[in-house]
């Protein structure tokens, strides 16, 4: 059964000029805003697709993305080369979830998040297994899990036209 709940995403990295129209394209078709509940975006121009710059990444919402995901938009980012984080509230039986992706990843990051976006969770058991490594003094082993557990990732850079 489909579900439709909120997500947002933040996208940042260079556009070709020349690669434009793709990113418009998508955008139109995804029907997101850049305001909770408002009407979808329609940019036909890069000054109307600017008008979602929010501190210096581009921003849009759905508050009814179904399943809380925003797969076209996220297609996009990454044939386009541009990093996003997605965050989607928790739903039902679904957990909120917070993807991320940077054009040096393979696949997008997805984790565990809150509905309160301030973060991700990760699961006690793993931090348990960490945590007898370090009893056990294999210290190597729980710095590897921990490093999965916390990856790092690159802060999304601005979102320029070029």
């Amino acid at each position: 059964m489909s579900e439709r709940y909120a997500a947002n995403i933040v996208i940042g990295g260079s556009l070709p000029k020349i690669r434009l129209p793709e990113l418009l394209e998508v955008v139109q078709e995804t029907d997101v805003s850049i305001e909770w509940g408002d009407a979808p975006l329609n940019p036909q121009s890069e000054q109307e697709l600017l008008t979602a710059l929010d501190e210096g990444q581009l921003w849009f919402c759905d508050d009814q993305a179904l399943n809380g995901e925003l797969p076209e938009l996220e297609t996009a980012c990454r044939e386009l080369g541009l990093s996003y984080t997605r965050q989607s509230e928790g739903y039902s039986g679904y957990d909120a979830e917070v993807v991320d992706w940077r054009p040096d990843m393979e696949e997008p990051l997805v984790r565990t998040g809150s509905n309160a976006g301030d973060g991700t969770f990760v699961l006690t058991e793993e931090v348990r297994k960490a945590l007898t490594h370090l009893e056990s003094n294999h210290i190597g082993r729980a710095r590897e899990l921990l490093r999965t557990l916390c990856p790092d990732i690159p802060e999304l850079p601005p979102f320029k036209i070029v």
